[in-house]
């Protein structure tokens, strides 16, 4: 009987053979079933069993919050295993009690290797840097803000987004990256050898632009990596970045469905399992981010449907300086909790 069924599975359209699948998701998380495998997973075809890549490192000891300094982390707060881009990932994820931020331990891979690796294939397809133009122009006749303005692609990788930019009319276009596997040169800058590179030659910027790079973040490099990035920000600069974000509740005005927060989400959600995604923020640990470095924090959303299906928890995520009162009401009135005609 097994084998009858399994040949109608494989006979099926992939379409059918992917809806199999979601509906197979869905009543094991209603029938209350962990989807963790003790050793072997099915891939994304159902044809064979993969081995399951597990980077994860073993905690024992106390763990203190990154974001807002407590010791209160649940550690092993779920134990998944997902398959993504063809890899079976397993993720262990710890949690604060005060923040709701969500986290692996996890060995890191180098930069240069993530290029070849999950998530961004996208990368070579322009996606990211369509994105990134779009949230340039987005910003453009906010206070001060016009095409002469200082922007820094930060996380550039191998997009093209200078040059899109430069087409568009913008003459001061910077990026950065850390990776090695980058040809560097001209406005675009290796801040893992130069990190002071924009400081030293007194260059601020009235935009950033960090689009899916917050969540690559370890636990242990969040403060530093915001850190570094406020201090290249003028006086009345923004900081714009899109991620995904945690729901441990379902408190969303817009998104409150049974599978948009909380276990139900983490065990259906694509995002967190993707090899190198560390670290998943609540709206609550952003806010707590930014007051620390006397930011304020907005958060919009994306007008396209197929984000809202598949991954509710996108956001696109405004950072300001708490003294830029004229630059905070602007994004308030213009942008806060609307939805946003933005490139998924």
């Amino acid at each position: 009987m097994k084998r009858l069924v399994y040949a109608i599975y494989k006979a099926s359209p992939r379409v059918i053979r992917q809806l199999i699948r979601r509906v197979i998701a869905v009543a094991r998380i209603l029938t209350g079933q962990s989807n963790v495998e003790s050793e072997r997973y099915i891939n994304s075809q159902g044809t064979a069993r993969v081995p399951i890549f597990d980077n994860n490192i073993v905690i024992k000891e106390a763990l203190i919050c990154e974001v807002c300094g407590t010791d209160r982390v649940t550690l092993s707060y779920a134990d998944l295993v997902r398959a993504e881009n063809g890899t079976a990932v397993r993720k262990v994820f710890h949690t604060c009690e005060e923040c709701g931020l969500l986290f692996t331990c996890e060995r890191r891979m180098d930069r240069e290797d993530f290029f070849e690796k999950t998530p961004y294939v996208e990368d070579q397809e322009g996606l990211r840097s369509g994105r990134e133009v779009d949230l340039v122009e987005l910003v453009v006749g906010m206070d001060g803000i016009d095409k002469s303005s200082n922007i820094l692609i930060y996380a550039i990788g191998k997009g093209n987004t200078i040059e899109l930019l430069t087409e568009r009319g913008f003459r001061n276009v910077w990026g950065a990256d850390v990776s090695n596997g980058i040809n560097y040169g001209g406005r675009l800058i290796n801040i893992s050898r130069q990190s002071d590179f924009f400081s030293r030659n007194e260059i601020r910027f009235d935009v950033i632009i960090a689009v899916e790079v917050w969540e690559h973040y370890a636990r242990d490099e969040i403060d530093k990596a915001f850190t570094w990035q406020f201090e290249q920000l003028s006086a009345n600069g923004v900081l714009v970045g899109t991620t995904s974000l945690w729901s441990p509740t379902a408190r969303n005005e817009y998104f409150r469905g049974k599978f948009e927060s909380g276990m139900s989400l983490l065990r259906l959600w694509h995002y967190p399992f993707f090899i190198d995604h560390t670290s998943l923020y609540t709206e609550e640990a952003m806010k707590r981010l930014g007051r620390k470095h006397g930011m304020t924090v907005h958060f919009a959303y994306f007008d396209v449907p197929y984000v809202h299906i598949m991954d509710p928890g996108k956001r696109i995520v405004f950072m300001t300086n708490q003294r830029s009162s004229k630059v905070s009401e602007y994004i308030d009135v213009n942008f806060s909790r609307k939805f946003l005609s933005v490139s998924h």
